[in-house]
C-alpha cells in the first residue's frame, strides 16, 4: 500500500481535475457539467479536511436548482440543458437545469462532518445558511414522500436510491416494463437496436468502461420508461399511484440514510440554538416516525435464531419485503437502531462470506444468487456505501472493524486510478477512472488512519477518544 499521504495527494488531483469552480462532477471524462446529489456530499467531506470554504462551498451549491417545493434533485446541470430535459422531462430553475428525481439526503450529515474542522463562529455561521434549505428539503421528503402508515419514504425511480440497478429495483422494474405486460422483442424491435446504442453513446456511459461492467440494455431501457411514466405524471407520487402501476418502492438504504440526515438536522438546529432556527413539532414528529418504521417495516428479525437480521426493501404497492440480501440492508447501521439489531447486523457485514470481502462491501452479499462479481449495483464495491458504513462502525465504537475496512480499501491494486468501483473478491480496479467519490472516500479513510487522536464524534457532538 502507498502512504496516506501520496494517497492523499493523488485524491485531492482527481477532484481538481473534476473541480467547475463552485462545484465538482463526478468525472471529467463523461460529465461535463452534471452536478449530483450524494457525489457532491462525499467530496465535501474529503475537501474539508484542508479547505473548509471550498468544502462549504460544494455544499452550497446543491441549492441552486432546489425546487419551490423543496425537493433536491438528483442531477443538477449548468444552463439550460437540452439532454437532461428530453431524458427526464423537467425544468430550468434559476439558471440550472434539474431532475424530477432525488437521490439519498446526506446533505445534512455532510454539514455536521465539515463542521468538525471549524471553529465554532464559522461553523454556526455555516449551519446557519444551510438551515432553512435543509429543512425544506427534509420537509418535502416526510410530507410528499410518506404515503402510507408506515412513516417512510417512499422512492419512485431506482436512481434515486443511489444504487441504480441494485437487484431489488432491477428485478422489479424488468419484470414490470420488460415482462409479461410487454414482450422485450417487441420493445427491442420498436425502438430498434441501432437506436439504444445511441442513447448510450450520448451519456458516454460505455465509452470510456466494457459494456460488462455497465446497467445492460434491459436496465437502461426499463429506468427510461419508468421515468417517461412519471415525467408524464409530473413527478407527482399521488398522481403516479393514482394513474399508474408502475413499481414504487420504500428504499432500506434511502430511509437509513434519510434517518442519518434527520439526526444531523436535529443536531444543527440544537447547535445552532436560536428561536430562529427550530424544527416544528410536526416535523419532528414525522422524523421519529421515519426512524421507528425502518425497524418495523423494513426489517426481518430473528434473533432469537443465530441472530439473524435482515432488513430489505419493501414493495410500497403491496407491502411486501423484497427479500435480496444487498449493501442497502446494511445501512441501518448508520440510523439509531437498536443496539441488538446492530451488532447483528455488523456481525453480518464483516461475515467474509457475504460482505467482508477482500475489497469489501460488495453490493449484493456474495451469498445471494442474484451476486455478480463485476456488475454495476449488482456485486461491485462501491465508495459511496463505505463511507456510511465505516462512520457508522466508529460511531457504535467498532474500530477494529472500521480499521480493517479503512486498510482493505486504501490497499487495493489500482488504488491511484480512482475508479468508480472495485472487483470485491481482487480488489481490482473497474469502471470509469478519476472519479470524484473515491478520491473523497481516499482521503476521509487516510486522515482516519494517520490520526494519532483517534477519537470520533458521538451523537454528532460529543467526543470519545478511541
Amino acid at each position: 500500500m502507498r502512504s496516506h499521504e501520496a494517497i492523499i495527494d493523488r485524491s485531492h488531483e482527481v477532484i481538481a481535475l473534476n473541480d467547475r469552480g463552485d462545484y465538482t462532477v463526478p468525472s471529467y471524462l463523461i460529465f461535463k457539467d452534471s452536478q449530483f446529489l450524494w457525489d457532491s456530499c462525499i467530496t465535501a467531506q474529503a475537501i474539508a479536511h484542508t479547505n473548509t470554504d471550498r468544502a462549504q462551498q460544494e455544499i452550497m451549491s446543491l441549492f441552486r436548482g432546489q425546487a419551490e417545493c423543496g425537493r433536491i434533485s438528483n442531477e443538477t446541470l449548468a444552463g439550460n440543458n437540452w439532454r437532461q430535459k428530453a431524458v427526464f422531462g423537467t425544468e430550468e430553475i434559476d439558471g440550472v437545469t434539474v431532475s424530477g428525481i432525488t437521490q439519498p439526503p446526506t446533505i445534512a450529515t455532510a454539514v455536521v462532518e465539515i463542521g468538525k474542522h471549524m471553529d465554532t463562529e464559522e461553523r454556526d455561521k455555516f449551519f446557519r445558511a444551510v438551515f432553512t434549505p435543509l429543512t425544506r428539503y427534509h420537509s418535502w421528503l416526510l410530507n410528499e414522500r410518506v404515503i402510507d402508515e408506515t412513516g417512510l419514504a417512499t422512492l419512485i425511480h431506482p436512481y434515486e436510491s443511489g444504487m441504480d440497478n441494485l437487484p431489488p429495483w432491477r428485478e422489479a422494474l424488468n419484470d414490470y416494463w420488460l415482462g409479461p405486460r410487454y414482450s422485450s422483442r417487441q420493445i427491442a424491435t420498436e425502438l430498434g437496436a441501432s437506436a439504444l446504442g445511441m442513447f448510450r453513446r450520448l451519456f458516454a456511459d460505455t465509452k470510456h468502461v466494457p459494456k460488462a461492467q455497465r446497467a445492460d440494455n434491459h436496465d437502461v431501457l426499463s429506468s427510461f420508461l419508468q421515468t417517461r411514466a412519471l415525467a408524464r405524471n409530473g413527478y407527482d407520487i399521488r398522481e403516479i399511484w393514482d394513474h399508474t402501476d408502475a413499481p414504487l418502492q420504500q428504499d432500506i438504504g434511502f430511509n437509513a440514510l434519510l434517518a442519518e440526515a434527520n439526526q444531523a438536522l436535529i443536531f444543527i438546529a440544537d447547535t445552532i440554538d436560536d428561536d430562529q432556527y427550530v424544527l416544528d413539532a410536526e416535523l419532528s414528529a414525522k422524523i421519529e416516525k421515519q426512524l421507528q418504521g425502518i425497524s418495523k417495516f423494513l426489517a426481518e428479525i430473528d434473533l432469537a435464531k443465530g441472530g439473524d437480521v435482515r432488513f430489505y426493501n419493501r414493495d410500497a404497492r403491496t407491502g411486501k419485503l423484497i427479500r435480496i440480501d444487498t449493501v442497502g440492508g446494511l445501512l441501518p447501521l448508520v440510523a439509531d437502531i437498536p443496539k441488538e439489531q446492530a451488532d447483528a447486523l455488523t456481525k453480518h457485514l464483516t461475515n467474509p462470506s457475504t460482505f467482508w470481502s477482500k475489497c469489501p462491501i460488495p453490493s449484493v452479499s456474495m451469498e445471494d444468487p442474484h451476486f455478480s462479481e463485476v456488475a454495476y449495483w449488482r456485486g461491485v464495491s462501491w465508495p459511496f456505501p463505505r463511507v456510511a458504513i465505516e462512520r457508522a462502525l466508529r460511531r457504535r465504537g467498532n474500530y477494529d472493524e472500521a480499521h480493517e475496512l479503512r486498510h482493505k480499501v486504501l490497499a487495493r491494486p489500482g488504488e491511484e486510478l480512482k475508479t468508480e468501483y472495485d472487483h470485491p473478491r481482487t480488489g481490482i480496479p473497474l469502471g470509469i477512472h478519476h472519479f470524484g467519490p473515491t478520491a473523497g472516500q481516499d482521503i476521509i479513510f487516510a486522515y482516519q488512519e494517520m490520526s494519532k487522536q483517534k477519537r470520533y464524534t458521538i451523537e454528532h457532538g460529543e467526543s470519545e477518544p478511541r
